[in-house]
């Protein structure tokens, strides 16, 4: 099986594609470990993925806006 390569797309675009493929998708959530920066809407995209047991598992972020003082 070629696992197709989903890395920095969108998440929703991700998971199609993965869908598209007979593939499991989970997704794992990341956060910030400060609130620091604003989130930039629902613009989370795919930061690493792997596969294992029939599984595609993505990590993902959310986009941050920049702070300017």
């Amino acid at each position: 099986m070629v696992l197709p390569d989903v890395l920095m797309l969108p998440v929703a675009a991700a998971v199609a594609v993965l869908h598209d493929a007979n593939i499991e998708v989970r997704i794992v959530n990341t956060a910030p470990c400060s609130n620091k920066f604003q989130l930039m809407g629902d613009c989370r995209y795919v930061l690493r993925q792997t596969f294992s047991h029939g599984v595609c598992y993505l990590v993902v972020a959310a986009k941050m806006g920049k702070e300017v003082q």
